[in-house]
């Protein structure tokens, strides 16, 4: 075979389960004449602990691998010299067909981690299966753990933090397709926490929490201090709120939103109260309003939980008289009473009864006019009856007069 000139690609790779605890894995490039080589050949690996081949170093157990396969130039070898990743400097010395390869390769980083994962009775790491363990204790970075992990160092998974300021953790979700990371999670420096964004410090608050995003609690959440909830946002729980009055008066009604969420049709926001035109459509007079309030039923009751006295509607007695006056969950059971809705209904029974009594006003006042009118009659018949009564009375006396 002619002579080879061989150039490597170092990859070292901790083992998978189909080798043994210690095997590490060598990929390296070999060329004949300039040009990359396909066939195979005989490759020896020597591991030595100095850059120099004995006396000056001590030579481990060496590896023979008889016509082993290279592929366009490219091989790759399974190699276990057993325990001997300690720390120290380690080299590996390469020959093909017994022919020394210049310089020999210095093992790097990774292969060393074996003893932190698989080496001796002093690490507390463990490897199962595709999983790392550590069973024994606690874990700190940067100090002393006080809790099952502390981190108390600037950490970061890029090489430059740009202008933003170091913080202690970010983690990067990275395209595995078009590669790239985006900032899903950071610890910044003011102490605030950003999620799903790359949110700096000036877009967190300090000591505070920043999610860009939808933020889905199904616990509910109890805020003592201000909350404000943007975008799309979902309690699958109680939320408890404190009600302030206003320093300078005013008022914002809420109501619920007739548009369900497009990813959750069974869940409906909160909106303000609307009573424009342009958001209704057959807009009729309400009729019988007075017939209706006359069917409900106004009662005192105390609630099952707070065991406190109130006043109000029973829900399916409302349904019953007018079901648009009664809310119903999702699955059509009567829910509550539509309150705000009651006083457009007593304005209409108002407004019914007003004009009842001014129809019987109205009357009344026609048979006022009509008594007036027949008694101007009987007046005038009167009147007249009198006037010749008088006038009889008068030729009567001019009668007995004459007769003197």
């Amino acid at each position: 075979m002619k002579h080879m000139i061989a150039t490597f690609l170092t990859v070292w790779l901790i083992s998978g389960v189909a080798w043994s605890a210690t095997t590490i894995t060598y990929q390296g490039q070999l060329l004949h004449n300039g040009e990359p080589f396909t066939g195979s050949a005989d490759l020896t690996f020597a591991l030595i602990d100095a850059p120099t081949m004995p006396p000056a170093g001590v030579v481990h157990e060496a590896i023979l691998l008889e016509d082993h396969p290279v592929n366009n130039g490219l091989f790759q070898a399974e190699l276990d010299f057993g325990d001997v990743f300690n720390g120290d400097p380690r080299y590996l010395v390469i020959s093909v067909n017994g022919e020394l390869i210049s310089p020999n390769q210095p093992v790097r980083a990774a292969p060393f981690a074996l003893r932190a994962v698989h080496g001796g009775a002093q690490s507390p790491w463990s490897v199962s299966g595709d999983d790392i363990e550590y069973m024994d204790g606690r874990v700190g970075i940067g100090r002393s753990p006080s809790d099952f992990v502390v981190i108390d160092s600037g950490m970061d998974w890029q090489n430059s933090d740009f202008s933003f300021g170091t913080g202690a953790l970010r983690v990067l979700v990275r395209d595995p397709d078009a590669g790239g990371g985006l900032t899903k999670f950071r610890v910044l420096g003011n102490g605030g926490v950003a999620i799903g964004n790359s949110f700096n410090s000036t877009g967190v608050p300090t000591d505070g929490l920043r999610v860009n995003g939808l933020a889905q609690f199904d616990g509910g959440v109890n805020s003592p201090g201000d909350f404000t909830a943007q975008a799309n946002s979902y309690f699958n729980g109680t939320v408890f709120a404190n009600i302030f009055e206003p320093t300078s008066g005013g008022t914002t009604e809420l109501c619920r939103s007739t548009i369900a969420s497009p990813s959750q049709p069974d869940r409906y926001g909160l909106t303000y109260c609307t009573s424009s035109a342009r958001f209704k459509h057959d807009i009729r007079p309400v009729t019988s309003a007075t017939e209706l309030v006359d069917g409900l039923r106004p009662v005192r009751f105390r609630w099952n939980e707070s065991g406190e006295e109130d006043f109000g509607l029973i829900a399916e007695e409302v349904a019953e008289v007018e079901p648009s006056l009664a809310s119903f969950d999702g699955n059509g059971q009567v829910q509550g009473v539509k309150y705000r809705n009651l006083a457009a209904v007593l304005l209409a029974a108002v407004q019914e009864q007003r004009a009842e009594q001014i129809r019987q006003l109205a009357a009344r006042d026609a048979e006022i006019v009509a008594l007036r009118e027949a008694l101007e009659v009987q007046r005038l018949e009167t009147a007249e009856r009198l006037a010749a009564l008088e006038s009889l009375l008068t030729e009567g006396r001019q009668l007995a007069g004459g007769r003197q």
